[in-house]
């Protein structure tokens, strides 16, 4: 402790002012301090990891997807890829492993992210198809003898759309298979058997990508197809926004970013209410954004959803990195928050705007 410490150095001839001033630049240091093993291991750490993404992205981002070992959620990631230039693939009956892989220089996203299939489904799958690739609908089914509800799911999921046919139409071919095939009860669940001689696939139309969007980010947790934003383009088309990589361009400048968001950070400030730091995601990247404590309590209460948001602040650049200082938030859309983001944490009060109120 202290005592001892001046004792000791007092002992040793230091003088009590110049003892005193040490500590308290020992004290001073411990608030922030820790121990430079951890310190060096973090960064042995860090030059690794910056190598393998510079050298090895593919690699490296179907490691940390894999390993699920990141700070962000698998869609980041998954975002992350694509701003390097690398196809992202959907999980496929015929094509995907378990976890993610790299197929011809492309992410190939693993039948692991299908949620709601049992695992058990899944290694029957990859299991069968040892014996050679799957044909239909008919035939995955057949050789499987997987719960209806689980092939349900991975047409939803997209997982089957390297079969030949529309979602819609395999469907319609599930639907028929277990309409004509027997049925027999398994773990408390219908399975599926082989039955004869089917009526044609009708020729159906495939579902709007809209929709084919929402089932993948209700099943797979992200959106493979696109970026969610995508969705919300039309309803901001009129707006003149800045895109997150043109932020430097507009450094010091009013602007308004659309974004996605990823992470928030809430930070308590004595006496004086809280501020919150928020990640955001656009196709071109990522930025940060700063609500503080005013602007917090007035627009907080819109977080939380995933958005998309409209973002508009004073754009500031320091050590050539560009963040949003918010004067203002808009919410566009309503999508539930992942896992990955933290749960909401509100000021000390909310200052809800009445409908129709102006600012």
């Amino acid at each position: 402790n202290k005592t001892q410490f001046i004792e000791k150095a007092e002992a040793n001839g230091a003088p009590t002012p110049t003892a005193e001033a040490i500590w308290a630049l020992i004290a001073n240091f411990a608030e922030y301090a820790y121990c430079k093993a951890h310190a060096s291991t973090y960064g042995e750490l860090a030059y690794q990891c910056a190598y393998l993404k510079a050298h090895f992205p593919a690699e490296f981002l179907v490691g940390v997807l894999t390993n699920r070992g990141g700070f962000y959620h698998p869609s980041v990631y998954i975002e992350e890829v694509r701003r390097h230039g690398i196809e992202v693939r959907p999980p496929d009956v015929n094509r995907s492993a378990l976890g993610y892989t790299i197929e011809d220089e492309a992410v190939r996203v693993g039948l692991l992210e299908i949620q709601g299939v049992l695992r058990e489904t899944l290694e029957a799958l990859t299991e069968a198809r040892k014996e050679g690739l799957f044909h239909n609908v008919d035939d995955l089914c057949r050789r499987t003898g997987i719960p209806y509800s689980d092939a349900q799911t991975l047409i939803d999921a997209g997982a089957c759309d390297g079969l030949g046919r529309t979602r819609p139409e395999l469907r319609w071919e599930l639907a028929m298979y277990r309409r004509s095939g027997a049925r027999a009860a398994s773990g408390g669940e219908e399975r599926l058997l082989a039955e004869p001689a089917r009526p044609p696939v009708p020729h159906l139309p495939d579902c709007a990508r809209r929709q084919r969007v929402e089932h993948e980010r209700e099943i797979c947790g992200f959106v493979i197809a696109t970026h969610p934003i995508e969705c919300f383009i039309s309803e901001v088309a009129e707006r003149p926004l800045v895109s997150s990589r043109d932020m430097a361009a507009y450094a010091r400048q009013r602007a308004t970013l659309l974004g996605w968001l990823i992470a928030e950070r809430r930070v308590g400030l004595k006496g004086r209410g809280a501020m919150k730091f928020l990640t955001f995601e656009d196709p071109a990247g990522v930025f940060e954004a700063v609500l503080f404590p005013r602007v917090y309590q007035r627009c907080g209460y819109l977080l939380t959803s995933q958005g998309p948001y409209l973002v508009t602040g004073q754009i500031q650049e320091e050590n050539h990195y560009c963040s949003v200082i918010v004067d203002d938030l808009e919410r566009i859309g309503h999508e539930a928050k992942h896992d990955g983001i933290s749960s909401i944490t509100p000021p000390l009060r909310w200052i809800v705007p009445e409908a129709g109120a102006q600012e």
